[in-house]
């Protein structure tokens, strides 16, 4: 075991040891080299990164899409299948043709609900039937077609009227189609009043399957009634507009 003297001897011999030397060039170098791996390896990452980013905007391209320079140009514009838009505005009205309704003979069916009353485009219609009326007697009367608009009508009307004899909002008879017209050209607030009949008999939902109503229905009884028209117009544009009238009582006695 040492004593205490040579252990400061040992001490002594230390401190009198050179100090030793940092080759500080050596040390930069590496520093240097180490710091050259490190950006390399950044620098490749961020590569890998945007590769990626790229990589996905590809992907999710839709199929029908390409982009240019100036940003994204639609393969699917221009009513291109898969849209849904229509080919041109006359597509997209196509649905809403009135050349669809019903004829003017048929807006009231036999038990049915009377219509209301339509006016289009400033036309009009309405009825001047007796407000009184004997039973079992044929009404007769004028169905009146005004143009209330601002420009003149020119064109058709279907004719004679269809129309209705009514019960509490019930259709109890209409009239059949004859197929005939009758030329209109009404100035702004002109009318045209056209001869019309209506017949104080009852028609079943069964008559309605037939060509034509049949002649011998039964006379409905004396009692409160209404006399209605409807009117299928066709403009010199071409387009079909359907006038129903405002119904007006009738008492058969």
């Amino acid at each position: 075991m040492a004593d205490e003297r040579g252990l400061r001897d040992a001490l002594d011999g230390h401190r009198n040891d050179p100090t030793p030397t940092i080759d500080v060039g050596s040390v930069v170098r590496r520093a240097r080299g180490r710091r050259r791996v490190r950006k390399f390896a950044a620098g490749a990452g961020v590569v890998a990164s945007a590769a990626a980013v790229v990589t996905a905007v590809v992907v999710t391209l839709p199929p029908q899409a390409t982009v240019t320079s100036g940003g994204a140009e639609s393969g699917a514009a221009d009513g291109a299948p898969g849209t849904g838009a229509p080919d041109s505005a006359e597509e997209s009205t196509d649905s809403f043709s009135t050349t669809d309704l019903a004829p003017a003979y048929k807006v009231n069916g036999c038990e049915g609900a009377v219509a209301l009353p339509v006016a289009v485009d400033g036309l009009t219609v309405d009825v001047e039937f007796p407000a009184d009326a004997p039973v079992g007697t044929p009404l007769a009367g004028v169905v009146v077609l005004t143009n209330d608009g601002v420009a003149a009508v020119r064109g058709t009307a279907s004719a004679p009227p269809a129309t209705t004899l009514g019960e509490e909002g019930i259709v109890r008879w209409h009239s059949s189609d004859l197929g005939a017209v009758a030329v209109i050209d009404l100035a702004p607030g002109a009318s045209v009043r056209l001869d019309a009949t209506v017949q104080p008999v009852r028609c079943t939902a069964d008559d309605e399957a037939l060509p034509s109503l049949p002649d011998d229905l039964p006379a409905v009884p004396a009692g409160e009634y209404t006399v209605s028209a409807a009117l299928d117009v066709t403009l010199s544009d071409g387009r079909v507009v359907q006038l129903v009238s405002a119904p007006e009582p009738v008492t058969l006695r």
